[in-house]
């Protein structure tokens, strides 16, 4: 018997298992993801081939292969643009935008990103806008354009909030965190990147929850409290490690050889030849020079060692272009040669070294010049933004004064039925004078039939609630007259008591006009009357 056809649900469902397991398990991932692409291959579907290649690629990223992440999600855009498929084109931009921003290709990163972003805004899908945003704030921020960061960072923020999505606006809130330290306000700082840790677990997404951990710890240590900072550190490695996160725990191990080095250098070194380690196993040159230099700080006594290890840390940065490592490269290994005696390249390398010092403050004279810029502008924007509340608090205070105004109409209008129609019935019974009684009767006949009342209260309602009966009417053009009334009385939260009392009908006939209404608003059991005229 022949083996059945591969069908596109099959293949659809390894791609969807691939993606949901890709931060915890992402050798298994990558293993579905990757059968998932033999199989779309075999069957000629462009398509399939694409979403399989991107989880393939995702897995990869999370093992910190770089080169062959970035090869397979360029593979996957070419596939996503041979299948029109803008969706998966954005997708594939967006992957490669935080890979290069991982490799430290900036320019390139910021090109991707905004290819991605270009796609999502047409779309209007404020999920992976505030995504993509995310990855342009961090580009920027390593950058150090801290006023565009900022910038970039309040749009995904509000994105984030937009799609109520817990792990995006946990991205949202750590972007906000590190841009608010570098520009010199730590505790708003705080408050954000405490918000984001929440929201990774709210999220149950380790791997963030990892990166929150990691991030706080590197905040406390910064101002000084190494207790905290060891507790969100090791909390960080030890998910880092759970995940098979390597990057992650390369990081989290030299900052715990910071709070370590001061009580237990043996426990420091430990921590940087770990580090060390897997550093040289994965392809992150900027990590792996930054973990050199400490080491060669931690070995300094064994001179040819840290001289070894700096020379590395110098290469790595000359050719990253990593201004602030090279610096401190040169000035170490100044230091190397003067200790075994050779005076000159000890001199000759001092001598580099300053010029590459006085390039870097030049470098950071402008970084400062940038945060006060951006600190001015975000001044700025408090001012505008307080404005803003002002106007909408003051806005809030005369619609809350109208709906206190309509409600009273609403109430003088159910009073004023009420009396007329008591007095009808004391009226209509039998009295000396009947047909004086009778014409009284008759006039207040007129009264109860008198629309000028309700005209008034629809008038009033109309403006404050922006065209709720035209809406209402337009949407669902088969409610009658009486229908709409009980509509807009139900919408400013009357019962069925005061509506009957209002239009002189009985509570029993305003519930059989609420059952017609949700009928013909096909409302289910489970949805609100009131909340759904709310809405409009």
């Amino acid at each position: 018997m022949s083996k059945p056809s591969v069908s596109r649900a099959d293949i659809h469902d390894l791609v969807t298992a691939a993606r949901a397991m890709y931060r915890s398990e992402p050798d298994v991932a990558y293993d579905l993801a990757a059968r998932a692409y033999d199989q779309a291959t075999k069957i000629d579907w462009k398509l399939g081939s694409a979403e399989a290649l991107l989880a393939m690629s995702a897995s990869q990223h999370v093992l910190s292969n770089y080169v062959k992440a970035i090869h397979l999600a360029n593979k996957a855009l070419a596939l996503f643009r041979t299948a029109r498929n803008p969706i998966g084109v954005s997708d594939a931009h967006h992957r490669l935008a935080g890979l290069e921003l991982e490799r430290g290709d900036h320019r390139i990163a910021i090109q991707h990103a905004n290819e991605a972003l270009k796609i999502r805004r047409e779309k209007s899908d404020v999920a992976r806008m505030a995504d993509t945003l995310a990855i342009l704030t961090s580009t920027y921020f390593r950058q150090t354009e801290l006023a565009r960061a900022l910038e970039s960072a309040l749009e995904g923020l509000s994105a984030a909030e937009r799609s109520d999505v817990p792990r995006t606006l946990a991205v949202a809130y750590t972007n906000l965190g590190l841009i608010y330290t570098q520009i010199g306000y730590p505790e708003v700082a705080q408050s954000y990147l405490d918000q984001a840790l929440e929201k990774w677990i709210e999220a149950k997404d380790l791997a963030g929850e990892a990166g929150g951990h990691y991030v706080l710890g590197r905040n406390h240590l910064l101002t000084g409290n190494k207790a905290i900072a060891r507790r969100h550190l090791e909390r960080a490695l030890a998910t880092f490690r759970q995940l098979n996160e390597r990057l992650g725990e390369v990081r989290a191990l030299a900052s715990l050889s910071e709070v370590s080095e001061s009580k237990n250098k043996q426990l420091a070194t430990e921590q940087l030849e770990r580090a060390l380690e897997i550093a040289r196993q994965i392809d992150h040159p900027e990590t792996l020079a930054d973990v050199l230099i400490r080491l060669s700080r931690v070995y300094h006594a064994q001179n040819k060692r840290a001289k070894q290890y700096l020379e590395e840390a110098l290469k790595i940065a000359r050719s990253k272009h990593d201004l602030r490592a090279e610096t401190e490269a040169l000035e170490l290994i100044s230091t190397c040669y003067s200790r075994s005696g050779d005076y000159r390249k000890a001199f000759e390398t001092l001598q580099l070294h300053m010029a590459k010092r006085l390039e870097l403050m030049k470098h950071e004279n402008s970084l400062e010049i940038k945060a006060v810029e951006t600190r001015r502008e975000l001044e700025a924007f408090k001012s505008q933004a307080e404005i803003h509340r002002l106007r909408a608090e003051d806005l809030a205070i005369r619609v809350n004064e109208k709906e206190k105004d309509l409600s009273m109409l609403a109430l003088h209008l159910v009073e004023k039925q009420a009396f007329i129609g008591h007095l009808k019935r004391h009226l209509q019974k039998p009295k000396d004078s009947r047909q004086s009684l009778q014409q009284l009767v008759s006039r207040l006949e007129k009264e109860v039939q008198d629309e000028s009342g309700w005209r008034t209260f629809e008038e009033e309602f109309e403006q404050l609630s922006g065209g709720f009966f035209k809406v209402l009417a337009a949407k669902h053009p088969n409610l009658t007259t009486s229908e709409l009334k009980v509509c807009g009385l139900l919408r400013i939260g009357l019962s069925s008591k005061r509506i009957g009392s209002m239009l002189h009908i009985s509570p029993s006939t305003v519930d059989t006009h609420r059952k017609h209404i949700r009928t013909k608003l096909a409302l289910g059991d489970r949805k609100s009357l009131m909340g759904y005229l709310a809405g409009l």
